[in-house]
């Protein structure tokens, strides 16, 4: 019996470490597809924004966002962390570099980049202490080439002694060679660390190889699911390198909204918007644009969240895109500035916690804002999206008009808009038809 493993991607920041010749991240890389430890070199004036966000006391977990925004007042490029204590979360965005945009997305894309390493931490007693930049003085600052010499051959050391495979990962890496590495189904487990809640039997098979300059890079394949009444040893033998993963997730055409507000798109595309769910039709929809190839984008009332957490889930693991559509679908302009910021950031929390993603695409209950609700989403960098067909399903139920309000629109350049019911899941493969027929390419919104 094979296991689901739901896609998702999360980017943990463990510390910024500054000093005199170069700032760094330490952060964690954990998706289906991989779970690594990586240093990430990155400009002074980022790591200065990011150190000015983190609490001394350490009593917090961070999270960074794979979007990043550009704020054409400032010349600026902008993203954000997500600081989380117990069940309390806040966003902060601070501004970065061009450098720092492509970092991530080289992350976002399993793309090699010589400014990110692999990291494997040392053994307590083997590793050298090296101070904070917030509590180290000048002349007390290490010599930055001693430290990674003296990393290096620790590394090597502690290779031959414990025959461990991931110091001698980043070994070879360093030395140019060409490493396959396989990761038993424990290791795994543990690098995971909780977060792939009931998917035990997932394991990863990974690749190092040489970035420019010699630098290590890393670029992991897809996962395996693992037979889970195998031994460890019969698992990995099983694993080859590029091989996909269960369930097979379709390559869906999709297109990054550039504008704070979305009305339409470029001509020759469309896009299918799901309003009000999850729902009990939420998974059939998923399953009409599967059987079709095309792409689709769910906006999700927060109370909903709850009630059916495996729908936003099964629309996750099959590619398509979630935004939020506010808590409780309440009119945002008839609301205090308070409850807007509560009715269009709280739906995201929540469904965050499933999907381990940021949530930026936002659609506001019956298209209604003002000046206070585009404030709020400007903050957030979150785009709002809205559309320029509207299908009126809510109201007629019935498939036959719900077609026709499709067919007799101009519909290249279109986001269409639909409810999770019973009558849209009549309507829409007739509707896909309609949209193929015209040569569009049906997409994902990101």
């Amino acid at each position: 019996m094979s296991v689901q493993v739901y896609q998702m991607k999360l980017l943990e920041l463990h510390s910024v470490h500054r000093d005199s010749i170069q700032s760094y991240l330490r952060i964690r890389l954990i998706s289906s597809e991989r779970a690594a430890e990586l240093l990430w070199s990155i400009d002074d004036g980022t790591a200065a924004n990011l150190q000015a966000l983190i609490e001394p006391e350490g009593i917090y977990k961070y999270r960074l966002s794979f979007h990043s925004s550009w704020n054409s007042a400032q010349s600026q490029h902008a993203s954000y962390l997500t600081r989380t204590y117990r069940d309390q979360s806040e966003r902060l965005s601070f501004s970065c570099s061009e450098a720092y945009v492509s970092g991530l997305n080289s992350l976002k894309h399993n793309e090699a980049n010589s400014q990110i390493q692999a990291h494997t931490p040392m053994p307590k007693a083997l590793v050298p202490h090296i101070p904070s930049a917030k509590h180290t003085t000048h002349a007390g600052k290490l010599n930055r080439k001693w430290t990674w010499s003296a990393v290096g051959v620790l590394s090597l050391i502690f290779t031959i002694l414990l025959g461990s495979s991931v110091p001698a990962l980043i070994y070879k890496a360093a030395g140019g060679d060409n490493t396959d590495v396989r990761i038993s189904k424990s290791e795994i487990n543990r690098n995971i660390d909780g977060y792939v809640t009931g998917h035990r039997a997932v394991a990863v098979s990974s690749h190092v190889y040489a970035g420019s300059n010699n630098e290590p890079s890393l670029s992991l394949y897809k996962p395996n699911v693992l037979n889970k009444n195998a031994t460890d040893a019969e698992n990995v033998e099983n694993i080859k390198p590029g091989e996909p993963g269960e369930p097979n997730q379709l390559d869906l055409p999709s297109i990054e909204l550039d504008e704070l507000i979305t009305y339409s798109l470029p001509k020759g595309k469309a896009a299918l918007t799901f309003d009000d769910g999850p729902s009990k039709y939420t998974k059939e929809i998923a399953d009409i644009l599967k059987e079709h190839q095309v792409g689709g984008t769910f906006f999700f009332v927060g109370k909903n969240v709850k009630k059916y957490p495996e729908s936003i889930q099964y629309v996750k693991s099959n590619g398509y895109a979630i935004g939020s559509h506010g808590m409780n679908h309440l009119e945002l302009t008839k609301l205090s500035d308070d409850k807007q910021k509560y009715e269009i950031t709280q739906p995201n929390e929540l469904i965050e916690e499933l999907i381990r993603e940021p949530v930026i695409l936002f659609r506001p209950p019956y298209g209604a804002k003002d000046d206070s609700v585009v404030n709020i989403i400007r903050g957030l960098h979150h785009k709002m999206v809205l559309w320029d067909i509207d299908t009126k399903d809510w109201e007629s139920r019935d498939a036959k008009k719900i077609y026709n309000s499709v067919a007799k629109a101009g519909v290249s350049g279109s986001i269409i808009l639909l409810h999770e019911s019973q009558a849209t899941i009549d309507a829409l493969p007739q509707i896909i038809q309609f949209l193929k027929e015209q040569n569009l390419e049906i997409v994902n919104l990101q």
